[in-house]
């Protein structure tokens, strides 16, 4: 796996609504990841738009929030699940759940709702 920005995870003993709105007090106090880089038309170089990503945790989930503004209206696609997504603004995650840089797990949504999962594995 490619060097991702650093992540800290924050517990919460809150109740959080998976509602696409961050207004539970437990997401203004999660460190903010901002270290992205992007993917197109620039690999590699810094993002050109203001991305934010909270993460938390409970003992029954992972919670990902994310913040992604755009200047240009989003690219949306509408198709069956786990379909690739190659002409759509979409948001993913990767976990290296057993930390040994080789396996993971993706999760990617697009801006239309499609997901996709997949398993990573390294050669």
């Amino acid at each position: 796996m490619d060097a991702s920005p650093l992540a800290v995870v924050s517990r919460t003993a809150a109740h959080i609504a998976v509602d696409g709105v961050l207004d539970e007090a437990s997401w203004v106090g999660a460190k903010v990841v901002r270290d992205f880089t992007q993917m197109d038309p620039d690999e590699g170089a810094p993002v050109s738009q203001r991305t934010e990503v909270r993460l938390l945790y409970d003992d029954d989930a992972l919670y990902v929030g994310a913040v992604l503004k755009d200047s240009r209206p989003v690219s949306l696609r509408l198709s069956r699940r786990d379909a690739n997504f190659t002409d759509s603004d979409v948001f993913a995650i990767a976990l290296d759940s057993y930390h040994d840089h080789q396996t993971g797990y993706r999760f990617v949504i697009n801006a239309s709702g499609v997901k996709r999962d997949e398993t990573l594995t390294s050669t």
